[in-house]
């Protein structure tokens, strides 16, 4: 919609906990009354992102070895925080209680270096972390920069059939989600209610997007039953008072639009888009987009 002006923030992989650290950095610095008020934060969720802390970000698949040993559960964005204290960890005393201005001046002292070590072999924060969590191999990153041979080009592999690929990957999904099977805990949907009430304190109106699936997950999935059954039941609470809005989409785009178990193909993502707009309540709608 060429009225409205979006902001995406988006993390791949991410949990509720992540999210929600990804939020209180974009809304660190204070906002203008008049952009609150024109303004709506949509959270797009989906059950994948209700993984526990305990499975997410210390399965040996997504998390580096050295961080599982630690007795501390670290996101993505806290480790790499890491290279960043203080300013860039949400969790952080100098965080929490310094203006959004001098955050971000702390934040911009680190642009000029990142862009420097990027071209370097090895992070030379790394031996500095604390107990070497996430510590790069620069033996392995060595044998990459100075290969000469070039390795041969793989045979191509016949493309999978479409339901064969999208099926494996909720497979996967599946045993993502942990154990027991099927069973969904509490942990991620207290965070969802605390970040709601963090961005409601913060004055902005706040939409709960329930994310299109294909009826064929939605049905054969272990854990998309339960998943709606608490979502619904926490987004109901906040409904109460009138705190948010509820669009669900899990059901409005066609299967053949998906490209696998929940991504859309680019030829549809525009369509996602405006069925989200069309169900967008009508005052927040008209919030965003700056009528009366």
């Amino acid at each position: 919609m060429p009225e409205l002006l979006t902001h995406n923030l988006a993390m791949g992989g991410a949990n509720i906990s992540e999210v929600g650290q990804i939020i209180g950095h974009a809304f660190k610095s204070k906002l203008a009354p008049e952009l609150i008020n024109s303004s709506a934060l949509v959270l797009a969720l989906s059950y994948a992102m209700f993984v526990p802390d305990q499975k997410r970000w210390r399965d040996p698949v997504f998390v580096p070895p050295e961080a599982i040993k630690q007795d501390e559960i670290l996101t993505d964005v806290a480790r790499e925080a890491l290279r960043c204290p203080h300013a860039c960890n949400s969790d952080s005393f100098f965080f929490r209680i310094a203006p959004g201005w001098l955050v971000t001046l702390a934040k911009e002292r680190y642009i000029f270096f990142q862009s420097v070590v990027r071209r370097l072999p090895t992070h030379p924060g790394d031996p500095l972390l604390r107990k070497s969590i996430w510590k790069q191999d620069p033996l392995k990153l060595h044998k990459a920069f100075s290969s000469e041979k070039k390795p041969s080009a793989a045979p191509p592999v016949p493309q999978e059939p479409y339901l064969v690929m999208a099926h494996r990957q909720m497979d996967f999904l599946t045993d993502y989600m942990g154990q027991p099977r099927g069973v969904l805990h509490d942990e991620q949907f207290d965070k969802l209610d605390a970040l709601i009430d963090k961005v409601r304190a913060l004055g902005l109106r706040v939409v709960v997007v329930d994310m299109p699936l294909p009826s064929w997950h939605r049905e054969k999935s272990p854990f998309f039953a339960s998943y709606q059954a608490k979502l619904q039941a926490r987004v109901g609470r906040h409904l109460q008072d009138g705190g948010i809005s509820f669009v669900d989409l899990t059901a409005a785009i066609p299967d053949d639009e998906f490209r696998d178990s929940v991504h859309p193909s680019a030829e549809a993502a525009a369509h996602w888009a405006g069925a989200l707009i069309e169900r967008l309540p009508h005052p927040v709608f008209q919030a965003v987009k700056g009528e009366d």
